[in-house]
């Protein structure tokens, strides 16, 4: 089956079950976004025999493209790579630590404070590249610009509570 809409094109082939590497039907997607682009080859078990059905694999593999980004962000930027921890308790801690500092993260993502998020990424980490500007969700550029920030300027707790117990 070949479909082809806009400047994306999907082809879609199906493997009997016949085939003796597979115990089950699998269908291949093969999708190109424009021309110049390296395709996507996508093997499911789910049936495709509709454009709709091939678009569906293709948007579900794209989005989990998405959260294997966020997996890979918080293991490599939020300590969970390596924790080396003995007992759950202090991994609970740890987790809890991280995603309070993930939640942080995504704070400063919402619409209200993007001249903040502006502000931070442009004096503590600042890039030029076009990639940088257009991406969606710069949460590594985010945590390298407060960790920036709370380097060179580092709050003080103590006069914070001073002030709170006056």
């Amino acid at each position: 089956m070949r479909i082809c809409t806009g400047t994306w094109r999907l082809l879609c082939w199906h493997f009997p079950s016949s085939i003796q590497i597979f115990r089950f039907p699998v269908f291949l997607v093969i999708s190109r976004q424009g021309k110049g682009r390296r395709p996507w080859y996508i093997l499911t078990t789910e049936e495709v025999r509709t454009e709709e059905q091939a678009w569906k694999i293709v948007f579900a593999s794209a989005r989990r493209w998405d959260i294997e980004g966020m997996w890979r962000c918080n293991k490599s930027e939020l300590g969970f790579e390596c924790p080396r921890l003995r007992d759950w308790e202090n991994g609970h801690k740890l987790l809890l630590m991280a995603r309070l500092s993930y939640a942080f993260l995504l704070t400063l993502m919402r619409e209200e404070k993007k001249r903040l998020r502006i502000w931070l990424l442009s004096h503590s980490c600042h890039r030029t590249g076009k990639k940088a500007r257009e991406a969606t969700l710069p949460l590594y550029r985010l945590r390298l610009a407060v960790s920036r920030l709370w380097h060179a300027h580092p709050p003080h707790f103590e006069r914070l509570a001073m002030r709170r117990l006056e």
